[in-house]
């Protein structure tokens, strides 16, 4: 059944988010990816938006003309763990989803997005690493180099010792990914890179 409905040309795949979620939970057979060390279950963190019709409803609902849609899945699996619609910066849609998200959990977000202290705060709260694809243009400094090959950098802007985060170049791409596992040895660059 759908617990939000919004009022859309495309009513009823929310629908099927919504009981596909509901339906989902922890799935069995969910696990540790075998590509890395360690007991991380991988999910993965996709963020999709969608027109909606330009309707005064709409307008209040999703502050224009497009819905964004957050989708928690089990990388394994593909299972839908959580999903959540709202505005374009709405943390009440991010918190729902990082309400799913159990300790001992590795996040993936799965495109590069702009990067959210809040929300990279929020889920290693719940005892989760996160995994971030970042562009050239975001500056992370790396003050110190791990035998990987990754580096130690902070979150532009912000103090304190749990802002560090492990930055991994990806060959020759100008794409990288920022990691709040710090120790190369539970989660080397190479392998992050391919659960990535």
């Amino acid at each position: 059944a759908c617990t939000h409905r919004p009022q859309c040309a495309h009513q009823e795949p929310w629908c099927t988010v919504d009981s596909a979620t509901q339906a989902s939970g922890s799935a069995p057979g969910t696990g540790p990816d075998p590509l890395l060390p360690g007991d991380w279950r991988p999910l993965r963190l996709w963020r999709i938006s969608a027109e909606v019709l330009d309707t005064l409803a709409n307008r209040g609902e999703f502050a224009g003309q497009r819905a964004h849609l957050s989708l928690l899945t089990d990388d394994l699996t593909h299972r839908v763990v959580a999903a959540a619609v709202g505005s374009a910066a709405d943390w009440n849609r991010d918190r729902s989803i990082v309400a799913s998200i159990a300790p001992g959990s590795l996040v993936i977000v799965d495109a590069e997005q702009p990067l959210s202290v809040g929300l990279w705060t929020a889920v290693c709260d719940r005892g989760a690493e996160l995994l971030w694809p970042v562009g050239e243009t975001a500056a992370f400094p790396v003050h110190h180099r791990l035998p990987d090959g990754s580096g130690l950098s902070r979150f532009p802007g912000v103090v304190g010792a749990t802002r560090i985060v492990r930055v991994i170049e990806r060959g020759a791409s100008t794409e990288r990914l920022i990691t709040s596992i710090l120790d190369h040895r539970k989660a080397p660059a190479e392998r992050l890179t391919a659960v990535y």
